[in-house]
């Protein structure tokens, strides 16, 4: 334990050393430099974490070690770039091993865990769907299987990870044949191999437990993966990915597969990048990213004459065949159909509760639903009329139908009754909705909002990390009192949830409420989240309150925030109060700040005190901060002493030798020495496609041109598009274009498509094609598309645009969705406008929004309004979405439908169009429909509907502009600060108790005398 300790130091002085370079750098120039910045920019990098994440490896005492390398060097190039530096391989090998010396070591089990895979017999124990009833007698558990072509590709992943660990995760909606395929798949393993499928006592838990267990050659069975990955209010999830992605990158505890199937909604989530703030899916982002299969809802037509084959043997598939429509096979023998029926002739009471099941999940409530939550819940499904009318077995018979598995032929159930377990937590009754109604029932009800009952439901029910999920479905709709309600219970329960405690604090400071805000904010830090002393004082920062800000920074700064002190600093700087600003700074760089030497420099320098301000930033410099190192080195310059410069450049080295080398390398060559500049830089080229532009610019000016062209093209190599136009250009000077194409096409027989795109623009603009067209029509014939585009591309700027059409015309492999678009766009050029159509919606029908836009202008402009906007609503009608609408209510309105307009998009919501309901209420809005236009704006922040571009407030926010436009400045500031409550009303604030200086505090209120005051 003392090594990895000691690692773990060695890593923390190094990172935190590299943080405070990339601090500064980033304040010089005044741009955002806090932590939750580098996490947003590392998403570039292919591996993301949040702010938390670095502030629970920089934590001071108890830190806990990365598990993830390839985590730490994406955080390293963002700091490094802010640091205007650029890490190569050495420092990658470098982070790497303080990465690994940092980590504890984990026992292996010999064994493994898990069983052999012989012994899975039964592949509903994997959670394989029961299909419909069998009608005959000896016909095996599952219907016969038809192969797809995702089928081969998840083969061949498997037999891959034969030989090395790897994972594949299958996406796709429910009931689609994602388990299915992986059951399949284990016959391509060995016989040697293990499964494992961790359930108990919850899922996450039970994989973390038992990852360092797992042995070479096991299958790790992860259906669902949401329930493993997705833990809101803990970092469970996180760990659990984390783990994963260590277990994947050990060679000696493989091989190892991770076989795991997801719905696309959670896969979006899990793997998409919701906000620059938060980002609590770093991890799974980066285990996911790449690992995609994705299955197809629908069988195709060579599909379906597959499944006529197979079903000659299997009769519930040769029902499936001939029953299911539009190619819905799985969904069919899953009992989709039977699921819809029940749903759609259900009586009020059990389609209430069916709608509740569908609506706590869509809110986040975890599958398993307490029966007295579907009960309490259930009046704010019902209408008075029909309250009035039940009977007093009413609730029985309702449950009854809705558990009834018959009329579903084996399938599950609208609502499965669980069994009880022995833990406190499940020992009243519990019901799990199926999987097809939940997809079904989330797209039908995407438009609808939670009555209040729901709501007060959750609040008595909920429990664990339920709860702040729940909470952040509120808040996203408006609903910030019960928002705060549940996060106020989710940290009670737990107080290690400190989002929970985060996102009160932002509602409450919102509100106007800041020693409630401040007091949340000092819960979540005190958990254990170091970026919450920060926020408290940037909050009473922003709200004039100095002292009481000055005193959190200080706590963030004992607590091993690098930049608090010097974030205090600018806070007193813009107070005025320098000389206490500088006392600060005097004190966090003698802490070893690097930043705050930097700025005590840049203040000496403003009051024309050279030498000292030289001193702080040489200072400053030897600490690491790489833009101290750059200012004064140009400040030496300027003042004559580059001499004085260069030595101490040799002697102390700052920023390491190759950068101390390179600057030397610059300050000869400004000083008229341009041989001894080249000859120091060139050796410090490898890998650097920087210097290597610096290095070929001075070549080039020294009349080296061969050596200038051979460095941009190494710097090429390196995806530098502005090294490839200078080669192009000394090229082009000393030989011709030719000679330019010829360089150019060469990088691209190597795969560079930058240097094919510069050839053919270069082509096209001497003119000088045919090299490009021969190099092309090669690639061409050996059916590469992509050189087609190009191809077509060249052939119609050239003014053959016949010929380019022929080319699409001629190929006889697949041209893509944007294949199919340029050959529209050349025959709408050359005047063939209803094949040109034809290709429009073929790739508008393949997903292209692009052509769907050049389909509809083409029939508009063509005089064929009417059939455009036929066309158009057919496409909304297949889920083409907001595309589709956008370009069919345009067209509606340029034809002066604009009633017609309103009402078409008044059924889409009702059919759960979501992008039809802020529409909706635009056009309202546009037509002096005031009250109209607010109805459906509130019913939108309800119901979870953001418009694209905006934040969680984005509807609540349009309802309130459109408030205060028509005068009613009271109601907007409320809804704004207060949210609204179930139903849309406008939330009332709440009288200020004594008690609600607590924690436990559940609603909005007045203000504070402390936030009135400031």
């Amino acid at each position: 334990m003392a090594e990895a300790r000691k690692g773990l130091l060695a890593f923390q002085e190094a990172l935190r050393a590299l943080e405070m370079q990339a601090v500064a750098g980033r304040k010089v120039q005044g741009l955002p430099h806090s932590r939750r910045e580098a996490a947003r920019e590392a998403r570039q990098f292919a591996a993301q974490m949040d702010d938390r994440r670095i502030g629970e490896w920089l934590r001071r005492g108890n830190g806990r070690a990365p598990r993830d390398p390839d985590q730490v060097w994406a955080l390293v190039q963002v700091w490094s770039r802010w640091a205007a530096k650029i890490p190569g391989p050495r420092e990658r090998r470098y982070w790497n091993q303080l990465v690994e010396e940092a980590q504890a070591h984990v026992p292996q089990r010999p064994d493994g865990i898990g069983r052999p895979i012989s012994e899975w017999a039964d592949p509903h124990t994997l959670e394989v769907h029961p299909a419909i009833e069998n009608p005959y007698d000896g016909m095996p558990a599952l219907p016969a299987y038809v192969r797809r072509g995702h089928d081969a590709a998840l083969e061949r992943f498997v037999q891959r990870a034969i030989d090395a660990s790897a994972i594949t995760v299958l996406v796709g909606e429910a009931a689609t044949g994602k388990t299915r395929a992986c059951w399949e798949a284990l016959s391509c393993l060995p016989s040697d191999w293990r499964l494992w499928h961790p359930i108990a006592p919850s899922r996450p838990q039970a994989l973390l437990k038992g990852i360092p267990l797992i042995g070479p050659r096991t299958v790790v069975w992860l259906n669902d993966m949401q329930h493993y990955l997705l833990t809101p209010g803990e970092d469970l999830g996180e760990q659990v990915a984390a783990e994963l992605r260590v277990l994947l990158r050990a060679p000696e505890r493989g091989p190892v597969l991770v076989l795991g199937t997801i719905w696309p909604r959670y896969w979006t989530t899990l793997t998409g990048y919701t906000s620059p703030h938060e980002d609590p899916h770093a991890q799974a982002r980066a285990l996911l990213t790449g690992t995609e299969l994705p299955i197809p809802t629908l069988f195709s037509r060579p599909d379906l004459d597959r499944a006529r084959l197979v079903a000659q043997s299997d009769p519930r598939l040769a029902e499936a065949v001939d029953l299911a429509e539009d190619g819905h096979l799985t969904q069919y023998l899953a009992g989709g159909p039977a699921l819809q029926a029940i749903y759609r002739t259900a009586s009020p009471p059990a389609r209430a509760l069916m709608d509740i099941a569908i609506d706590a999940r869509r809110l986040g409530h975890s599958p398993l639903l307490p029966r007295p939550l579907l009960i309490d819940a259930a009046p704010g499904y019902l209408t008075r009329p029909q309250r009035e009318m039940l009977d007093q077995n009413w609730l029985d018979q309702a449950f009854t139908y809705v558990a009834d598995h018959r009329p579903c032929r084996g399938a599950r159930a609208p609502l499965t009754s669980i069994p009880h377990t022995a833990t406190e937590e499940h020992r009243t009754a519990h019901f799990r909705l199926a999987d097809y109604l939940e997809q079904y029932g989330q797209a039908q009800r995407r438009t609808f909002t939670a009555p209040k009952t729901l709501w007060d439901a959750l609040l008595t029910h909920a429990r664990g990390s339920d709860l702040v999920r729940l909470g952040r479905q509120a808040q996203q709709r408006g609903l910030y009192q019960y928002a705060l309600r549940f996060y106020a219970a989710a940290f009670e329960s737990d107080p290690t949830a400190t989002d929970a405690m985060l996102w009160a604090g932002d509602l409450y400071s919102t509100a106007g409420r800041l020693e409630e805000a401040v007091t949340c904010y000092r819960c979540a830090a005190e958990g254990g989240d170091v970026y919450a002393w920060t926020k408290a004082a940037e909050t009473l920062r922003t709200a004039g309150q100095i002292n009481e800000a000055l005193t959190w920074y200080e706590r963030a700064a004992a607590d091993g925030s690098r930049d608090a002190l010097t974030q205090a600093a600018d806070m007193l700087l813009e107070d005025g109060r320098h000389a206490d600003a500088k006392a600060l700074l005097h004190r966090a760089a003698r802490s070893g700040v690097a930043e705050a030497s930097r700025i005590l420099g840049e203040t000496m320098l403003r009051d024309g005190r050279v030498d000292e301000a030289v001193r702080h930033l040489q200072e400053a410099a030897e600490a690491g901060d790489t833009i101290s190192l750059i200012r004064v080195v140009g400040l030496m310059r300027e003042d004559g002493s580059a001499g004085e410069a260069i030595r101490w450049l040799q002697d102390r080295q700052p920023g390491g030798p190759d950068h101390a080398t390179a600057m030397i390398a610059d300050l000869r060559w400004h000083s008229g020495d341009p041989e001894e500049a080249i000859n120091l830089i060139l050796p410090l080229c490898a890998d650097n496609p920087v210097r290597m532009r610096t290095a070929a610019k001075w070549l080039a000016s020294a009349a080296r041109t061969d050596e200038a062209i051979d460095l941009y093209g190494r710097a090429a190599e390196h995806d530098d598009i502005g090294a490839l136009r200078e080669a192009v250009s000394l090229l082009s000077d000393r030989s011709g274009t030719g000679e330019a194409i010829t360089w150019l096409l060469e990088r691209a027989s190597n795969g560079n498509l930058a240097a094919l795109e510069q050839a053919v623009v270069l082509a096209l603009q001497v003119p000088q094609t045919d090299q490009v067209l021969s190099w092309l029509r090669t690639r061409v014939d050996s059916g590469d598309a992509e050189a087609l585009g190009r191809l077509a591309r060249v052939l119609h700027g050239a003014g053959r645009t016949h010929e380019a059409i022929q080319a699409y015309q001629d190929f006889r492999g697949d041209v893509g969705t944007a294949g199919l678009r340029h050959q529209a766009d050349l025959l709408w050029r050359a005047g063939w406008i209803d094949q040109a159509i034809s290709c429009y919606k073929a790739a508008a029908e393949n997903g292209d929004t692009q052509a769907l836009g050049r389909g509809a202008e083409l029939l508009r402009d063509t005089g064929r309004a009417h059939e455009a906007i036929e066309w158009l609503r057919s496409r909304v009608a297949a889920g083409d979405g907001e595309v589709a609408l956008r370009w069919s209510i345009d067209l509606m309105l340029q034809t002066d439908q604009a009633v017609e307009t309103i009402h078409w998009l008044q059924s889409r919501v009702e059919e759960g169009d979501s992008d039809a309901l802020i529409w909706t209420a635009n056009l309202l809005r546009d037509t002096e429909r005031v009250d109209e236009a607010l109805a459906y704006y509130l019913r939108a922040a309800e119901a979870g509907v953001t418009p694209p571009g905006s934040d969680d407030s984005g509807a609540l926010a349009l309802a309130a502009m459109l408030l205060n436009k028509t005068g009613r400045r009271d109601d907007a500031a409320r809804i704004i600060r207060y949210g609204i409550e179930p139903g849309g009303e406008a939330a009332q604030p709440a009288p200020l108790r004594p008690q609600d200086h607590q924690v436990r505090t559940a609603s909005l209120g007045r203000p504070t005398r402390s936030s009135t005051e400031a």
